[in-house]
């Protein structure tokens, strides 16, 4: 068993974050990170969040205590997308810049950039709320109630990002 830690996750769109994938049962996980520092009930009873900290990760299960979503916040585990880094290890780099590259028309839902095309969502990094920066990998399909309310999102700042001279 590794500390989450130690763990590089990969992402596989729809699939999971490697070596965590979706349907996995609880004690598989828990095999690999050990047990979380706690386990909640989601808010609307639709499965249970297992969190693990320092460094944060958390992941999602059904009732049936498989895996529905992983989540991370920067600043501990290494991430990539198909083996593209998303961020390492001890840093916080916006992850938006990478995922745009494989996704260039995310939408923005209850303040979620959410790439339909990978199976991720983000939140803080776009609308500069440090306290609120995590990416999530969710399972096809997670977010087709919400879309319906889903908007455009101003990506100026990715399209046209500041020169070294501030301009």
């Amino acid at each position: 068993m590794l500390e989450p830690r130690d763990h590089e996750f990969d992402i596989v769109p729809y699939i999971g974050a490697l070596p965590i994938q979706f349907g996995m049962p609880a004690e598989d996980v828990h095999s690999l990170l050990g047990a979380p520092q706690r386990i909640s009930k989601l808010w609307d009873k639709s499965g249970f969040s297992h969190s693990w900290t320092d460094p944060d990760l958390n992941i999602g299960f059904t009732n049936s205590n498989v895996v529905n979503h992983i989540g991370f916040v920067p600043n501990g585990i290494s991430v990539s997308l198909n083996g593209t880094v998303v961020w390492k290890a001890n840093s916080s780099v916006d992850p938006n810049l990478v995922l745009l590259e494989y996704d260039a028309n995310p939408r923005e839902c209850v303040g979620f950039l959410v790439y339909l095309n990978l199976g991720i969502t983000t939140t803080g990094f776009h609308d500069d709320d440090p306290s609120q920066n995590a990416l999530c990998v969710f399972e096809r399909g997670a977010y087709d109630n919400l879309l319906r309310k889903a908007t455009t999102p101003d990506l100026t700042r990715y399209r046209y990002p500041p020169t070294p001279s501030g301009g």
